[in-house]
């Protein structure tokens, strides 16, 4: 048990910078489409820790609809939602 905790914190850890790098990416699409104040949507943590100070479990305060809000060209207030997928993924209809 205590092998597989380092290995899944490495995954996370990957993940979490890759949903960032995503996230970066769309600001930066919708930016170059023509949106105005295209900003993340940032949520507070409740932290869980042991005895020791060490971090065992977040949970994220409130849930949110989506990940960047953004203005479109015609004023009206946008929610988007990004994801990263594999790039090795096929999708099979």
């Amino acid at each position: 048990m205590a092998v597989s905790i380092p290995h899944r914190s490495m995954i996370n850890r990957r993940n979490r910078k890759a949903g960032y790098s995503s996230e970066e990416a769309a600001a930066a699409q919708l930016r170059a489409m023509g949106f105005h104040m295209v900003e993340p949507i940032q949520t507070g943590w409740r932290v869980v820790r042991d005895r020791h100070g060490h971090i065992v479990k977040a949970f994220p305060l409130e849930k949110v609809s989506g990940d960047i809000r953004a203005v479109a060209p015609g004023g009206k207030s946008v929610l988007v939602e990004v994801k990263e997928r594999d790039r090795n993924d096929t999708v099979s209809v």
